[in-house]
């Protein structure tokens, strides 16, 4: 933060302003007066106080400044001194000092440049060069639009710039209609790609699926516009079967016809994963049940073996006394 008083490095205070003549100082009494420009650099100056200090550096430029300068930087220094010269009337200025002459120029050289385009423009919209000197702006000494209509708005190199500049013009139309044709074409494709979704085979990621560039390319021309090969805005409408491994591949309209093909091979190998799984699960339960089948015999035959005075009846019948005709060890 500045103390009161003080000002930015390099600019000097009102102390060290150069006074001007009584007569510049008899004119300032009658108007805003300012102690020096760099008081608008101490963080002080307001905003309607740098409003009006830009205003009348820019009424100077546009009421005094000659127009036979393309750019500010082309104009003379006598001829810059002297519309600095003409702030004394509104401020009393040191306008020797290097950084007020800095900031005083570069305000005069961008408002001179705005003060040439608006001209420029002012021309354009009379139409013709007759209509335009016959029709003087505001504020523009006579003999200054004159030269400008004489030297500048009717030369051949000024009306081929304006032909380039009114094809310019068009580009914003050009900007647009682009848009709205890939707006357009975007909608078709995005229309094209959920129909293709909607006929691919059941279980395919949507992800996979794109539009062919055949048909991208027919979607361009539909909405672009097409002349033999070319494709406006696109150029040569592209061949895919240039290449040698491109051309071994079926192309779109193949692609169609063959479709409802591919959709029954890929129904009938989702019926025979299905009957392979059901297989599976039969076979699975089989071999369950003969498990536990055994198991339940493994028990019950433990049980037998185990138990005791089993076929009590066997144990009292002597099988040595009875004789077997058909034994070969009973004899």
């Amino acid at each position: 933060m500045r103390k009161e008083g003080e000002t930015g490095e390099g600019w000097p205070t009102s102390a060290s302003t150069t006074t001007t003549s009584s007569a510049t100082s008899a004119t300032t009494t009658s108007t805003t007066t300012i102690s020096s420009i760099a008081y608008f650099f101490t963080g002080r100056a307001s905003r309607h106080e740098l409003r009006f200090l830009h205003t009348k550096i820019g009424n100077i430029v546009w009421t005094h400044s000659l127009v036979c300068y393309k750019k500010w930087m082309k104009v003379p220094s006598s001829k810059k001194r002297t519309l600095r010269n003409k702030l004394l009337v509104l401020f009393v200025v040191d306008l020797s000092h290097p950084k007020i002459i800095e900031y005083v120029d570069k305000k005069m050289a961008k408002l001179y440049s705005v003060f040439r385009h608006q001209l420029y423009k002012y021309n354009l919209s009379c139409g013709t060069p007759a209509r335009g000197r016959a029709n003087l702006p505001n504020d523009v000494y006579t003999t200054h639009w004159d030269w400008l209509c004489n030297n500048v708005y009717t030369t051949t190199h000024f009306l081929e710039e304006t032909e380039v500049s009114y094809k310019g013009e068009a580009r914003r139309f050009i900007q647009h209609a682009r848009t709205a044709h890939k707006d357009n074409m975007k909608k078709m494709k995005d229309e094209m790609r959920e129909k293709l979704i909607q006929e691919a085979p059941k279980g395919t990621p949507s992800d996979s699926i794109h539009v062919p560039l055949d048909d991208e390319f027919g979607i361009m021309a539909e909405n672009l516009g097409r002349k033999g090969k070319s494709v406006n805005g696109v150029g040569v409408f592209p061949h895919t079967d240039t290449s040698g491994f491109i051309s071994s591949m079926a192309s779109s309209s193949e692609l169609t016809d063959i479709r409802p093909q591919i959709k029954l091979l890929s129904d009938a190998q989702l019926d025979l994963c299905n009957d392979e799984e059901n297989l599976f699960t039969k076979i699975k339960a089989f071999i369950a049940a003969s498990q536990e089948k055994t198991n339940n015999f493994t028990e019950s035959e433990g049980d037998i073996s185990k138990g005791e005075n089993t076929y009590t009846e066997l144990e009292e019948h002597d099988l040595e006394e009875e004789w077997c005709p058909y034994c070969v060890f009973c004899g």
